[in-house]
């Protein structure tokens, strides 16, 4: 009788032992589907953050034309439609800045020339003063021109000074 008991000990103990090995592998295999899904699941749900921290880069890197793609009604696509209408206003003031910018450099080109016109007539003037000899008439009208040439570069330059005032 104990051979007997003994036999049928050892094949129920090799039937669970074989039942527990299945049953480890099937725990083993759905771990790693699991794990296989969750993979894939983290990639998706991840896609479009990635996708607008890459439009983000772009846009710091100089690439002001870089917009962010909008799907769906989340909070990642009205944080897409928020980045959109920032690179939209900054694209804007940057039009604006460089078209303030040439314009000012048009300015300074023109105040430029306005200088130029009466101080090469009062050099023009003092140089014929010291290098010929003019009747007294003579005299008193290259010192005119002087003078008025003279008051020309001050009315400009208290027109700058007003420009400058008036952007304070």
């Amino acid at each position: 009788d104990k051979t007997m008991g003994e036999g049928l000990d050892s094949s129920v103990f090799v039937s669970i032992s074989y039942k527990n090995s299945i049953l480890l592998y099937i725990i083993f295999i759905i771990l790693i589907a699991c794990l296989i899904v969750s993979l894939i699941l983290s990639y998706f749900l991840t896609y479009r953050v990635r996708a607008l921290s890459m439009s983000t880069r772009d846009f710091a890197n100089g690439d002001l034309n870089s917009r962010a793609l909008v799907r769906g009604q989340d909070e990642i696509a009205t944080l897409a439609v928020d980045f959109n209408r920032m690179a939209d206003k900054l694209q804007e003031k940057i039009a604006e800045i460089s078209d303030h910018a040439k314009s000012q450099e048009a300015f300074t080109a023109a105040f430029a020339h306005e200088l130029k016109t009466p101080l090469t007539s009062i050099i023009g003037y003092a140089d014929l003063l010291r290098s010929v000899e003019l009747s007294t008439d003579e005299t008193y009208q290259a010192l005119d021109y002087i003078y008025s040439q003279g008051k020309r570069l001050e009315s400009l330059s208290y027109k700058l000074m007003d420009l400058f005032v008036l952007k304070k």
